[in-house]
């Protein structure tokens, strides 16, 4: 298996502009250091952009590792969606096997509705690749 941490964000919301950030924080915290109240947020979306080289690809499973949820969240990648987590594990696990491209790749996490002043701890974000797995003691290889 090999691993790459993703770090750098940017926050898009209801209104305009983007902000950049780093992982750990809170969807919260960051709109309150840009002077931005939560509560009258109806969304926050994160996106991170990274590159895959071929390679990569060859690799049979993709998998996002975000870690830190508190709640739900719709992930996308390069614009299509890929899954949402329910928010109830402190872990999501997202397979986005298929949805990467050689180069520049986009992933979006969106935190919609609700109170966003208590969503999205956002501990960590990482690319996993392997060709060989063993997921709720089910066996995947390539």
């Amino acid at each position: 298996m090999v691993k790459r941490e993703l770090t750098d964000f940017k926050l898009s919301y209801t209104g305009d502009g983007a902000i950049s950030c780093r992982t750990p924080f809170t969807v919260s915290s960051v709109l309150q250091k840009a002077g931005i109240s939560p509560s009258d947020q109806t969304f926050a979306t994160f996106t991170a952009t990274f590159a895959v080289a071929q390679s990569e690809l060859s690799s049979r499973y993709h998998y996002l590792r975000i870690t830190g949820l508190n709640r739900p969240v719709r992930v996308a990648v390069n614009g299509k969606e890929a899954d949402a987590t329910d928010g109830s594990f402190e872990v999501g696990t997202v397979n986005v096997s298929g949805m990467l491209v050689a180069g520049d790749n986009r992933l979006d996490l969106t935190f919609t509705g609700g109170d966003l002043l208590k969503a999205g701890v956002l501990g960590g974000v990482e690319l996993l690749r392997f060709g060989y797995a063993m997921i709720n003691g089910v066996t995947l290889t390539e």
